[in-house]
């Protein structure tokens, strides 16, 4: 049995899974899913945590932050989180089958947007000397047009006294976060601008990763090994062969313009003190979509305003990113024109003889007398013979007919 503040938990379905452990349903408080804990954790962190729920949702309903802690045999097993219903998770928005599936249909504006409410809540967290640690889009959910951080549990928090973070993801860690265990570690905010980055990266791109591209000479080369080792393919890095394939090549400076270039150049550096903070990075989000340009092929393209034509159409003629825009063909309304054409004399004779024959058809001759020619005798003209009208014929079981006969035959 589970209960939470003398309150009976009744789990229903699992909706998701991870490392730590899974979240399931409930069928007692609808409006909260349990996640339920297979590891060790911190239960004096989450107990201050929980103290903190009603601070933290009077300023922001975005984050998912844990509310109560849930009791089994009268030990603490999981904790209690809002539910937000019809929530997709963000890592699959890139994914165009599961969008026209669930009737998501986002374009390259939604997406910047989607991107400003990441840096927004990740500003807000800072706000609060709350470090997040493990921000990817897995931990990101979207529903209504709105971004919620879910799984907060991992997070470095202050109170009393230091509260460590314990989850990293690789291909998402700075180099510095790498290094090492996070266990009893502080860690600096700067690792949230690090993996900020990545994920405006792959919001733009549409889930293309900024450290992607094989190394020539190494088979396997995972994107932390480059992450640590200050690999970006983008820049110029001595010793090594990057080989890129079509789509780094397309996704680049050019595709968005130099000013929101220097955004990722500052954040993909091996010094955290250089790089951008979320509201710097909302500024440069908010001028690169003031020099977007709608496509007038396709209403979900945009594109850079330094671009003549859009390079998501020529992109898309070999992969598609975005539902095709049906045409609408407008309806042409026929003109008469001002002189009238000549017609040929050909032409006129037969359009002549055509009107003559309808005429014929269609027009009754007037009644002409005739005129009697010497010698010969008309023949009398026929008289119309006058309306009779048909008898009706009664039948002989007929009460009319019988007194009839009788009148006939008399008393």
């Amino acid at each position: 049995m589970m209960y939470a503040e003398n309150q009976r938990v009744m789990p229903s379905e699992c909706i998701g899974k991870g490392a730590e452990g899974e979240v399931f349903r409930l069928n007692s408080q609808p409006d909260y899913v349990l996640k339920k804990f297979k590891v060790q954790k911190d239960w004096g962190k989450l107990q201050f945590m929980c103290s903190m729920a009603k601070k933290i949702y009077a300023k922001s309903n975005k984050i998912l932050w844990p509310s109560q802690i849930v009791l089994e045999h009268k030990k603490p097993c999981g904790i209690l989180l809002p539910y937000i219903a019809r929530s997709h998770n963000l890592a699959n928005l890139y994914d165009l089958q599961y969008r026209l599936q669930e009737r998501l249909y986002l374009s390259v504006v939604d997406l910047v947007n989607i991107a400003i409410r990441c840096c927004r809540i990740v500003e807000f967290m800072h706000s609060l000397n709350i470090t997040i640690i493990d921000l990817k889009d897995q931990n990101l959910l979207y529903s209504n047009k709105e971004v919620f951080l879910c799984d907060t549990d991992s997070v470095q928090l202050t109170g009393s006294k230091i509260y460590y973070g314990s989850v990293r993801t690789d291909g998402w860690s700075s180099p510095e976060l790498a290094k090492g265990t996070i266990n009893n570690r502080y860690i600096d905010r700067t690792v949230d601008y690090f993996s900020l980055a990545i994920l405006i990266f792959r919001l733009i791109f549409i889930g293309f990763k900024p450290y992607s591209g094989s190394i020539k000479g190494k088979l396997i080369c995972e994107d932390q090994t480059k992450i640590n080792k200050g690999w970006w393919p983008y820049k110029r890095n001595p010793g090594v062969c990057f080989i890129q394939n079509r789509l780094a090549k397309i996704f680049n400076e050019k595709t968005v313009g130099k000013s929101f270039w220097n955004y990722f150049e500052r954040a993909f550096t091996s010094t955290p003190d250089k790089r951008p903070t979320a509201t710097e990075a909302i500024q440069y989000l908010n001028h690169y979509k003031n020099s977007l340009v709608l496509c007038p092929r396709n209403s979900f393209h945009a594109y850079h305003k330094s671009h003549k034509n859009c390079f998501w159409c020529s992109l898309e003629a070999k992969h598609q990113f975005f539902p095709k825009k049906k045409k609408t063909h407008k309806f042409k309304a026929k003109t008469i024109p001002a002189v009238p054409k000549k017609i040929s004399s050909k032409k006129k004779k037969k359009s002549r003889k055509a009107t003559a024959k309808k005429i014929k058809k269609t027009q009754v001759s007037p009644a002409v007398p005739s005129v009697q020619k010497p010698g010969k005798k008309q023949p009398a003209p026929v008289k119309a013979l006058p309306h009779v009208q048909k008898p009706t014929i009664i039948p002989i079981n007929h009460p009319k007919q019988q007194f009839f006969n009788q009148l006939r035959k008399g008393p």
